[in-house]
């Protein structure tokens, strides 16, 4: 029969059990059901503060095996309830920002880090994707590396797994997951109106001023009218100081409608310090392309501590922006 580790009464907040011995009629639940679950385990103990390992949970999946489905659910609506879901009116795509909620990472990437290029355990970060895969209903997600460019790349089925090296993505195919990382930065989702496409992009100030955004609309098939577009949880304008050499970049940037000007304010206590309003100027940028629609969450990551933040904290782990077809048929499980 299963073995049961550690955990007893009450403590026993996930119940696993074959009960042969009482002729119960038991569901056999296969192996990516089993790791879909101990992933739910795994991140409700992170977000309650309590070990798994005092938790009782079988290790032999050779046997039915049975579970409060109940509560499985439960456990992961109270980490999904604090994931940031769009704020816009597509109808053809879903996205959303995840939280540090949940999760196996430890130390400085405490909770649900999905970057594996901070310097967190790799099997702490494959196991926090392969959770958010399963949360997802999908067996891969398209990541980025992301270098703080304007590189723009189509993304569909055919694609490889490997990360692609570029700050934005777009596809037009269904079951396609597309996703970017961020500590502070922008994390920017399109949607076709009408559907049919979508985007995702990567702007830090050096991606907006360059022109990340634009080589988006330039990429997605359409007119930039055609186009909704949503700003995550991102820094907000009184925690984001920047220098003189930001503020220099700011001023450049080639969109001769954009005012950036309005979105640099002087910081009154500190010579040469601005405080920056990066969701602000993207939002102006994104209004001076065309697009029809912009719905802005205006959370800031530096202030709201469900959110990793690279400023904040200097190490720490990366929250996902997630978009994809709403006939993906990927709902959150």
């Amino acid at each position: 029969l299963p073995i049961w580790i550690g955990g007893g009464g009450e403590r026993r907040t996930l119940r696993m059990a074959a009960r042969y011995a009482d002729g119960w009629n038991v569901p056999y639940i296969g192996p990516d059901r089993f790791r879909h679950l101990n992933g739910v385990l795994d991140a409700w103990c992170a977000k309650e503060g309590r070990d798994p390992s005092t938790i009782g949970r079988t290790v032999n999946l050779r046997f039915n095996l049975v579970a409060d489905r109940g509560r499985v659910e439960d456990m992961e609506a109270s980490v999904r309830e604090q994931w940031v879901a769009a704020s816009w009116s597509a109808e053809f795509a879903q996205a959303f920002t995840t939280t540090c909620s949940g999760g196996v990472s430890k130390g400085a990437y405490a909770g649900f880090n999905l970057a594996a290029h901070v310097g967190d355990s790799k099997a702490a970060v494959a196991r926090n994707r392969d959770m958010l895969g399963q949360r997802l209903g999908v067996q891969s997600v398209q990541w980025l590396n992301q270098v703080h460019g304007t590189v723009c790349l189509r993304s569909d089925l055919t694609t490889t797994p490997a990360p692609l090296e570029a700050d934005a993505a777009w596809t037009e195919q269904p079951g396609v997951v597309l996703a970017v990382l961020t500590a502070d930065c922008l994390p920017v989702v399109f949607c076709r109106r009408h559907g049919g496409a979508i985007a995702i992009a990567h702007a830090g100030w050096r991606g907006l001023v360059a022109g990340v955004l634009r080589n988006v609309l330039h990429a997605l098939p359409g007119e930039c009218g055609d186009y909704l577009a949503w700003i995550g949880p991102a820094i907000g304008v009184d925690a984001y100081q920047v220098g003189e050499e930001v503020a220099d970049g700011v001023r450049e940037m080639d969109d001769a409608g954009v005012r950036p000007d309005r979105y640099l304010s002087p910081n009154n206590a500190q010579t040469g310090k601005y405080q920056l309003d990066l969701a602000g100027l993207a939002t102006q940028q994104l209004f001076y392309l065309g697009v029809a629609e912009v719905s802005c969450e205006r959370i800031c990551s530096y202030g709201d501590r469900r959110f990793y933040s690279y400023r904040r904290e200097g190490i720490t782990g990366r929250m996902a922006t997630v978009v994809w077809l709403a006939d993906a048929e990927a709902p959150l499980r």
